[in-house]
């Protein structure tokens, strides 16, 4: 036979294939090392090549890669945009010798990244639109050196930056996961449009003192940290499916005035006050009001449909009342328990009016006035 023939090419394939399906019955943790011989390239076995000499997994031996052992095998010029990797084993790739220093669409779970002899950063010019790096090892990330980043999970990325007020400067932290990465520091408004749709925080540290205006929050998760956050200076008035835990919530009675919220969490959050007479549309749909203070809590439900207040959360809120007769049409409405926390709205006021006092003593004109 002549191996650089493809038709028998394709049977050695055919044979090979066959051989490990009927080994892994025998042993469901096989795992088997392949080695060039006088006969054939192990490459050309494993990969189909295209005019450029960039190389994919053959699909004839797509349902045995799992039982190859890839210690010994190049993966210079693999095209890995795409390509989910879980389950492979002993992967080590070297983004700058890949196929278009493409890992865009990549699950790389299980890949080792390593130079190989290049001394220059791993992913410089390297295009990570929506690439999940979760069980990955030695992915070292410059934001400002990648060729475009968007997206994707960044599990067991470890970032730094010469600038780190900027690391993320005009990258799309839309969609980005920073859950189980180290060393981020994201100032929002740098990055691209000032997005943090679906943007999870989640190990990410803000820049001291971020400053939310104008951004678009919607999606996000917030990571514990001490944030302020005043909702009438973002973008956007739709703010939906966040978590807000760690977020201090800035402005009067009204924040959240002409604001629609829809599908968040406020547990761990402060001084969030949730007038519903001045939420847009009056709807409170969904939403887990844990920590907060309500206002005008009647109106929702007297405005909304039974469904749309079925999967709404109070526990843990304080419900302002301006009665005994409010607090009980209120428990029979939502079907509270006793232990639910009411608030009249007198003391509603004086906690409001100590907390305005509280920040006048922070301020250092006041501290000047006093001395």
């Amino acid at each position: 036979m002549n191996m650089k023939n493809n038709a028998d090419l394709e049977k050695l394939r055919l044979h090979l294939a066959n051989r490990l399906t009927a080994l892994s019955k025998e042993n469901p943790n096989l795992l088997i090392t392949l080695n060039s011989n006088n006969y054939i390239d192990i490459d050309n076995v494993i990969f189909d090549y295209d005019n450029n000499d960039y190389k994919e997994f053959s699909k004839t031996l797509a349902n045995v890669l799992k039982y190859i052992d890839f210690s010994n095998i190049s993966f210079f010029g693999f095209k890995a945009a795409g390509v989910n990797l879980t389950g492979y084993h002993n992967i080590t790739i070297n983004p700058q010798t890949i196929a278009y220093k493409d890992l865009s669409n990549s699950v790389l779970n299980g890949v080792k990244f390593a130079s190989r002899g290049y001394n220059k950063d791993l992913f410089e010019d390297v295009l990570l639109i929506n690439t999940n790096f979760t069980g990955s090892v030695g992915a070292r990330i410059i934001p400002e050196t990648v060729r475009h980043l968007a997206g994707g999970k960044m599990d067991s990325v470890t970032f730094s930056s010469q600038n780190n007020g900027d690391m993320f400067k005009d990258c799309d932290l839309s969609y980005m996961d920073f859950t189980g990465s180290y060393g981020a520091i994201v100032n929002p408004q740098v990055i691209y449009e000032k997005s943090l749709k679906s943007t999870n925080l989640t190990d990410a540290l803000l820049v001291r003192g971020a400053n939310f205006d104008d951004c678009y929050v919607t999606g996000t998760t917030f990571s514990g940290q001490d944030i302020s956050l005043n909702p009438q200076t973002l973008r956007n008035k739709i703010i939906e499916h966040c978590h807000f835990n760690g977020v201090e919530f800035i402005g009067n009675d009204e924040m959240f005035k002409d604001i629609r919220i829809l599908d968040n969490d406020f547990t761990g959050s402060k001084n969030a006050i949730i007038d519903v007479n001045a939420i847009a549309g009056n709807y409170i749909e969904g939403n887990n009001f844990a920590d907060t203070t309500i206002l005008n809590l009647l109106n929702g439900k007297r405005s909304s449909l039974p469904s749309q207040t079925k999967h709404l959360k109070l526990e843990g809120a304080s419900i302002v009342v301006q009665n005994q007769e409010e607090q009980e049409e209120i428990q029979n409405l939502y079907g509270l328990s006793s232990n639910t926390k009411f608030v009249s709205q007198k003391e509603n006021d004086e906690s409001y009016l100590n907390r305005v006092v509280d920040e006048l003593i922070k301020s250092p004109l006041t501290r000047k006035l006093a001395k």
